[in-house]
């Protein structure tokens, strides 16, 4: 699988090869997955992407520890749902940082994380149960923001965050 890079994107990634007079791109990026192509009415996804610069570290961490035997969406999103759910401490507190039609919260709204939602639900997108009036609700991951968490959460929930920044899919 490729990865589409602009010219400085790739400078930052890329490293000079003794020798052969040329650059060689790192090997940690060469399986991660390649950034799907907006079409029109896409203006805020596209100005999202845009905004999030490349993190060689996250780069790295995603390409060698959580997709690095994925061939296709299914094995992606296993590999996510695998690694979030060996790295994320719960429970712990998050604040909502966008709306969403699918989740009742709202931008602001501070709940607790007790849970990765089922395998089953996290084919596309990580979803997490927060604790909701009688039962669980799931919601999705990339809607909040934690708060009250350990570094490893935290950081967990960054890679995921910078993942759909960046425009990658499962």
């Amino acid at each position: 699988m490729k990865i589409q890079l602009s010219a400085a994107e790739l400078s930052r990634i890329s490293r000079p090869v003794r020798g052969q007079g040329g650059f060689q791109v790192k090997a940690a990026f060469k399986n991660a997955p390649r950034r799907p192509r907006a079409g029109r009415g896409d203006a805020d996804y596209v100005a999202a992407v845009v905004r999030q610069k490349l993190n060689a570290e996250r780069e790295r961490r995603i390409a060698q520890e959580i997709v690095v035997d994925a061939h296709d969406e299914t094995e992606r999103a296993m590999g996510w749902f695998g690694y979030l759910e060996d790295r994320l401490q719960f429970p712990f507190t998050a604040r909502c940082v966008t709306k969403r039609v699918i989740s009742p919260l709202g931008v602001d709204d501070e709940v607790e994380v007790i849970s990765m939602a089922p395998e089953a639900e996290c084919a596309c997108e990580m979803f997490v149960v927060i604790r909701w009036e009688r039962d669980g609700l799931g919601v999705p991951l990339s809607q909040l923001k934690p708060v009250a968490a350990d570094q490893e959460t935290a950081r967990a929930i960054g890679d995921w965050h910078y993942w759909i920044a960046r425009g990658y899919q499962c």
